[in-house]
Formats: structure tokens, sequence, C-alpha cells
């Protein structure tokens, strides 16, 4: 473990670093990103640069449709609830032919996601942990604002939540300067503990709205039009986030990356948890179990 916070309303409980980490280090979110991404996603919704959830992707995109019709029937809210029906096979004969190291190690991002996607089924039908959704969905972001989702990230996230340092994100390469958006975001424990934040006070950030509370429940709720993945039926998929029945009028939920990083949000116990680990160490549904637990007892 890199670090772990326990935060209750608005105390810090615990905070402690591991193996040398600090309270400065910046560390990797993976697929905690994708959350961040979402969470861009519904602001700009909000203010009107993406029209709707159900917009057609090609709306944004209009290349993809030159390719193939289908891509027509892909929305926004396809691309958040990994429901599209676009084809990712993790590996293929040829090394770096799968899907998994191409959405991690080519250097033009925009050019795979425009034109190596290709559909497998009709939208809707299959929860499929995709990579190229986030990217796709980072095209949008930057078409429609007119700024890169790292000005984006800055100006509507990191200033407005007053993240207490810079952070990061990694990009594709040097010549295509596109960001990483399936898991490239960096910051440190005590800035991604904000986001958790932000998501336990409905949106709100010191009297200011940041993202509505309407996004906020649905985004983190199981009513976005997700799927329960097959691995944990306890769990919902709604917009990047990941959620569990708390019991109680809104589901605990989560920002969930690989190597054991968390944003835990529990409303029902004003609680949020961080972790970063260099490795998951345990089961992760072991560590979702004890973020309940620690939960419950506050």
């Amino acid at each position: 473990t890199q670090a772990l916070l326990v935060i209750e309303g608005d105390e810090l409980l615990y905070e402690g670093y591991g193996d040398g980490w600090e309270r400065d280090s910046l560390l990797t979110s993976f697929s905690v990103a994708k959350s961040f991404v979402s969470t861009l996603v519904g602001i700009a919704i909000e203010e009107g640069h993406i029209g709707d959830l159900d917009d057609p992707i090609t709306d944004y995109l209009p290349e993809l449709a030159e390719r193939d019709e289908r891509f027509e029937a892909i929305t926004v809210r396809h691309l958040l609830t990994m429901s599209s029906g676009l084809e990712y096979r993790e590996n293929r004969w040829a090394l770096f032919n799968g899907d998994d190291p191409l959405t991690t190690y080519h250097p033009d991002q925009r050019d795979i996601s425009l034109n190596n996607t290709s559909i497998e089924r009709p939208p809707a039908e299959v929860f499929s942990y995709n990579k190229y959704h986030p990217q796709l969905l980072g095209l949008i972001l930057e078409r429609t604002t007119g700024v890169s989702v790292t000005e984006y990230t800055q100006t509507r996230l990191w200033d407005p939540l007053g993240m207490e340092y810079d952070g990061s994100w990694s990009l594709d390469s040097a010549g295509s300067g596109f960001e990483k958006m399936e898991a490239g975001l960096q910051a440190r424990a005590v800035d991604y503990a904000k986001l958790g934040r932000l998501f336990l006070d409905e949106g709100d950030w010191d009297g200011v709205s940041i993202v509505s509370p309407e996004w906020i429940a649905l985004a983190s709720g199981a009513d976005a039009n997700g799927r329960a993945p097959d691995f944990d039926p306890q769990l919902h998929y709604g917009l990047m986030w990941w959620g569990r029945d708390s019991g109680g009028a809104a589901p605990d939920h989560l920002a969930w990356g690989d190597h054991g990083q968390f944003v835990f949000v529990s409303p029902e116990n004003d609680v949020v948890i961080v972790r970063n680990g260099e490795s998951t160490g345990i089961a992760e549904s072991d560590w979702i179990d004890g973020f309940v637990e620690v939960a419950d007892a506050l």
C-alpha cells in the first residue's frame, strides 16, 4: 500500500503512507481515471458542449459512420456504461496486435480509436470492459469543448476543487499529444479524496455546484442502464463508477483501478476511503468488503 486515507464528513480520521511513499508522492490512477472522465462528461453535458447522454457518438465523431453506419446506434451512454457492442480482444495472435496493448502503447490513440474499432454486436446487450470507450469520450470532450482534456480537467475540476498539488495526464506520445483517458491520470492521494468528497456532497463544493446531484446519482447508481458484471453480482456499473447496494437510499460507490487503486464513497455513512497501491496485495473484493466494514463501523 502506498497511501490510505479515511475521511468522515469534513474530518480526516486516518492518513498513512507505506514503503517510502509520502503525502506529496504522485500516484498513478489506472482506471480511477475513468471516473474522472465520466465526471468531465457530466460537466460538459451540463455546460451544453455535449447535447445528451443518448446522443449518437457519430454526432461528434462522424468519421465512424463513414466506415460503418452501425456506429450510429452507439450513444454516449453506451460508452460510459461499457455496453457499446464494440469488439475488444485483449490479445490476438500477433504481438501488440491485441486491443489491450494497442490502447496501452500505440502512439496515436486518436487514430486507433477512430480507425481500428469495429462492431461486434448491437449496443446495450453485454457489459464489456473496453478501453476504447474512454478514448472515444476523450475525443468527444476535446472536439466539443475546444480545449484539451488536460485544460478541461484543470479548469473544471482541479481549480474548483482546490487540489493541493499538481496532477498530470500521461500522453500517447509527444507527436500526438492525446491524453491516455483509460488510465493515465496521476495525482496525490489527498486529491483523489477530493473527487470522493465531491460525490459524497452530491456535486457541491463549498456551496458551488461543480456537477449536478442528478449526474452524481446517475453516475453512481444502478439505473444508468449499465449492467452487473458477471464476476460479482453484488456490484453494478453506472457511468464509469462501480456501485454496491448499501441497503440505504444511496449505494456505496467507488472509482476502481488496477493494482488496487480505490476511491470509495459511502453516502449513508458520510465516509470516503482512498487506497493507492503498487499492487493489490489481497483480493480486490476483500478491499471493498473492508471499506464497507470500516464505513459501517464509523
